[in-house]
């Protein structure tokens, strides 16, 4: 009698949690649109949140210096910055900045968060060792990753795998600068190797989200290039060829896979950076989809890199303020080329960056196991009484 009490409360909470689980699963079947962008306000020297809809929201009221290079950690309840070579976070919650990583001896820079949160890997510069890839484990553990060349190496760009199983990364010998640059790919924990040589500059590294591909752009003896290679450095091709040596600024692909965005001249021959660029990944046809000279081919302001939504259906970009000079806008476009709107000004530089959507599958197949481990449990029981 208790087993068959037992069985028949297993049997319905099992069920129960396989058909939540199915709805979970096809409710993210559809990639979730990314809503919050953090930025740092170049007036007040503080980080803030904006919304798709324009709700502004401050977020810290102590900072110093302008806070460069805001990430989230993925569990959205702080950010991460660095300011005057310092990294530090500061919670969502409470707005109060506190110490990331102790080493005021060294300048830290371009953070990136792991997908779980625990491993926050960061360039590190130090007297007499160049540039460095490094990561940390919430304070408890800095381990150094990368090591180039004895004689001092610096780091200028470096992009993680989706599976955080490699780091690319453009390298210049401070000791031979005709050299130029060079890419190399590190296995984290493991061996490096040059994967391109002989280029002069690299403005951009963007792993594909499946990572099968790296999308590069380096400036070459012809001019700049937008270029798509394997990640052990097999297979390179030229997908864009810019004739002036003010090529694009950087490329991003689309969380999806589907897209490219990068911000170029609006004509090859051209030598400044105009338009907003899009292309597919299945046929590599780029169009225009704003121009950010009103319609005239020539553009003389900077504009930063485009950064996408996590659907995949938007961009962001930071376009210089027609009526402030010097000073910075935010602003979204979606895919269909329709009219930018203005999120929020003025901002720093390029520093923003998009809230991360919390991927939850792990969570998808914890439930799924444990659903149809009580479905068999309450079947074994039902079966031994009867």
């Amino acid at each position: 009698m208790p087993s068959r009490l037992l069985s028949i409360p297993l049997l319905c909470i099992g069920l129960l949690t396989l058909i939540l689980t199915a709805c979970l699963m096809m409710a993210r079947r559809e990639r979730p649109r990314g809503e919050w962008l953090a930025f740092t306000n170049y007036s007040d020297s503080d980080l803030y949140l904006v919304k798709t809809d324009g709700t502004l929201r401050r977020v810290t009221t102590d900072i110093v210096y302008y806070p460069t290079n805001p990430v989230w950690v993925v569990t959205r309840r702080s950010l991460l910055y660095t300011t005057s070579g310092d990294m530090k976070q500061v919670g969502l919650a409470d707005g109060r900045s506190s110490p990331f990583v102790d080493d005021l001896r060294s300048g830290f820079s371009s953070p990136i968060v792991s997908k779980s949160g625990y491993w926050v890997y960061y360039l590190k510069a130090t007297p007499n060792a160049g540039t460095e890839v490094w990561r940390t484990a919430r304070k408890h553990r800095n381990e150094r990753l990368t090591f180039f060349y004895p004689d001092g190496g610096v780091v200028e760009r470096y992009a993680l795998s989706p599976n955080e199983r490699w780091i690319v990364a453009s390298v210049r010998n401070v000791q031979n600068p005709t050299l130029g640059r060079e890419v190399w790919r590190v296995a984290i924990g493991g061996e490096a190797a040059a994967v391109m040589t002989g280029i002069y500059d690299v403005n951009s590294l963007a792993w594909s989200p499946d990572g099968q591909w790296i999308l590069v752009i380096y400036l070459a003896p012809d001019g700049y290039h937008i270029g798509r290679m394997r990640h052990d450095g097999r297979e390179v091709s030229t997908i864009y060829q810019f004739a002036q040596n003010d090529g694009p600024v950087k490329a991003e692909w689309s969380p999806d896979g589907r897209w490219v965005a990068y911000n170029a001249p609006c004509q090859p021959d051209l030598a400044f950076v105009g338009c907003l660029w899009v292309a597919s990944t299945h046929d590599w046809q780029p169009r225009i989809l704003y121009n950010f000279g009103n319609g005239q081919a020539i553009y003389r302001g900077y504009v930063g890199p485009p950064r996408w939504s996590p659907d995949s259906q938007a961009l962001a970009f930071a376009q210089p303020d027609t009526q402030n000079r010097g000073l910075r806008s935010l602003y979204l476009i979606g895919l269909d080329g329709s009219k930018p709107t203005r999120l929020a000004q003025p901002i720093l530089g390029d520093e923003f960056a998009w809230a991360p959507v919390v991927d939850a599958g792990h969570l998808d197949g914890w439930m799924l196991v444990m659903g149809l481990g009580m479905v068999v449990g309450a079947g074994w029981i039902i079966k031994k009484i009867l």
